[in-house]
């Protein structure tokens, strides 16, 4: 019988995917930080627009929306911050997948509640944990 199971990518930490990590690392950050500019515009906007030139109603909302990304950013500072901390060949989380897995009869139930784990090095799959 085949049941859907979570698996970790756990990926190597090289010199090449340190740094392909901290370039998405940088991208998420600008993302955040254009929208936070973009917000920003949207706000000033939707106040010359309002009736009333200082709504409360729309400075709140905007302001929690700016204040959710600078958290974002402050995140991927962090995260950024982790990584330099990390030495080579460290396993790091990468994502969380779904997989097909078989289990048949007399296999032990709590291996099914265990997430497998596949380890990657530059792109290459290394290891295969059950």
């Amino acid at each position: 019988m085949k049941v859907i199971r979570q698996a970790l990518i756990k990926q190597v930490l090289t010199e090449k995917s340190k740094t392909e990590l901290l370039n998405s690392f940088e991208k998420k950050k600008k993302q955040y930080e254009m929208e936070c500019e973009q917000l920003d515009f949207e706000k000033r906007k939707a106040l010359k627009n309002s009736h009333n030139k200082n709504n409360p109603f729309i400075k709140t909302r905007f302001t929690e929306e700016i204040e959710r990304r600078k958290e974002k950013i402050r995140n991927v500072y962090f995260q950024i911050e982790q990584l330099a901390l990390l030495p080579l060949g460290t396993e790091v989380i990468e994502k969380e997948i779904e997989i097909l897995s078989e289990i048949n009869v007399g296999d032990h139930v709590n291996n099914i509640d265990v997430p497998a784990e596949i380890v990657v090095k530059d792109g290459i799959i290394l290891e295969i944990r059950e």
